[in-house]
């Protein structure tokens, strides 16, 4: 991996690698070693990697880091979707099923999809789709918001433990 040390104090370092067609970010701060997928697109791990390093600036300076929860879903479905080309074979149902749960979520900030939001999307899902159809729309939900969580977007996860079909 091509080492990239940054000046802060010398207690930052990390770099972009490509790994058959995924590009992967990787960042030691103190110690802590962080990395990302990045999808396809050298340029998306670069945005990635500058965009890791300034939180990691706010927080070394004492500035409060950026705050959790703002992001909406329809802004978060792209980093979604550039790791689920690479982590997925279902990747194709993903970006089908996706349109319908931006219709009734993508407005919302992350931290605003709750249980009881998305229990009255599943009682009105089911009155016209079948129940097989309704969990894998709730489970991609789901995992998109794990994703959130993994990537530092929230802090944990609403649908954690949520009752399918």
């Amino acid at each position: 991996m091509g080492r990239a040390n940054h000046d802060n104090a010398g207690k930052q370092r990390g770099g972009i690698v490509k790994r058959g067609q995924c590009w992967y970010v990787r960042i030691i701060h103190n110690g802590k070693e962080v990395k990302r997928s990045a999808g396809r697109s050298k340029q998306a791990a670069q945005e990635l990697l500058g965009k890791l390093r300034a939180d990691l600036d706010r927080e070394a300076a004492g500035l409060a880091p950026k705050p959790k929860g703002t992001v909406l879903l329809c802004d978060f479905v792209p980093q979604y979707l550039a790791w689920a080309r690479v982590h997925k074979r279902s990747v194709a149902r993903d970006e089908w099923c996706l349109p319908q749960l931006q219709k009734v979520f993508g407005h919302l900030r992350l931290t605003e999809i709750t249980k009881a939001r998305v229990g009255t999307f599943i009682r009105d899902r089911s009155a016209e789709a079948a129940p097989a159809t309704v969990n894998r729309q709730v489970a991609l939900l789901r995992k998109v918001l794990s994703l959130a969580v993994e990537y530092g977007e929230i802090e944990n996860n609403p649908l954690r433990g949520i009752k399918l079909l």
